[in-house]
């Protein structure tokens, strides 16, 4: 008898810490999951936070300016990390392409929001300063940014170099000044060795050293074939990818996966762990913008010069 009624007692003790268990197994933060960022439009954060959700963190939570809301009119653009992985920058684009006169910086513990480049009250409209590039060194942590007014070929263009850790531009260029003419720049890039600048111009391929000085130019006008025959099969690849596609994590085991829908505007992302037992939606995003999200890089010290 004594046996009797003690067994409904350890049954419903086994099946309480069963229970009890899993619950904490679900719970708990899994702490092999990877980082990851991404922006919230409704809300107007960035947040970091691992693949399984846990350890959330509010990466920034201020507005970002017009264009950007949750009807998603505009595009997050810009060059993310730094080579470091502790600052982040972005600027956008309107839903019509054009610039905005607007450069954020970000630290990676949330703590710095720096509005490096805006609107100049001295300036009337039309000689606005918009941000056409933004691109981190490869090694260093220095930035550059292209700014000109609407009309390249009539108005101003120049190169900025900021350095995040004392919050300076620490060089300008005049970029006519130094071409001596007034040319539409469709590109710029850094060298190889990160020594040089290189602009792509309407006339002119120019390399200039980080002291502002011209060092070597060649004309355009030596690649027009090239670029020609670019153009040409360019305009059979589409500028937005509709569909799918997948952004695996270092490990392989997490995957971010992109859902762009041809008509919408917005690309659903996902994060998706590959054995199944996971997906969920983090973020919708302006036409796959891929500034709205991303695997956090790992912490890295900047080397010497």
């Amino acid at each position: 008898m004594l046996l009797t009624l003690k067994l409904p007692y350890y049954f419903t003790t086994i099946v309480v810490l069963i229970v009890a268990l899993s619950s904490f197994q679900n719970s708990r933060t899994d702490f092999t999951a990877p980082y990851l960022y991404y922006f919230v439009a409704r809300e107007g954060i960035f947040v970091i936070e691992r693949a399984d959700g846990t350890d959330r963190q509010i990466f920034a939570s201020f507005q970002l300016p017009s264009p950007i809301n949750a009807a998603g009119d505009g595009y997050l653009v810009g060059p993310g990390w730094s080579p470091s992985g502790q600052w982040f920058v972005w600027s956008h684009l309107g839903s019509n392409g054009i610039p905005s006169r607007d450069a954020y910086i970000l630290s990676r513990n949330g703590t710095i929001a720096r509005h490096i480049q805006q609107s100049s009250p001295e300036r009337p409209t039309h000689q606005q300063l918009m941000v056409a590039h933004l691109l981190w060194h490869q090694n260093h942590e220095l930035l550059l940014l292209h700014l000109r007014t609407y009309s390249p070929d009539n108005g101003e263009a120049y190169i900025k170099l900021y350095d995040p850790e004392v919050n300076e531009f620490i060089l300008e260029i005049d970029i006519y000044a130094v071409l001596e003419q007034k040319q539409n720049t469709y590109d710029i890039f850094w060298s190889n060795d990160g020594q040089y600048i290189i602009l792509w111009g309407s006339r002119t391929i120019d390399v200039l050293d980080l002291q502002g000085i011209k060092i070597g130019s060649i004309p355009v006008n030596l690649f027009q074939n090239l670029m020609n025959t670019t153009r040409r099969a360019l305009n059979y690849i589409p500028f937005i990818q509709y569909g799918q596609r997948n952004i695996p994590s270092a490990s392989g085991e997490w995957r971010i996966r992109v859902e762009t829908i041809e008509g919408f505007g917005v690309s659903n992302v996902f994060v998706v762990r590959n054995d199944g037992t996971m997906r969920r939606d983090i973020a919708g995003c302006p036409i796959d913008s891929q500034s709205c999200y991303g695997w956090l890089p790992d912490l890295h010290t900047e080397s010497t010069p």
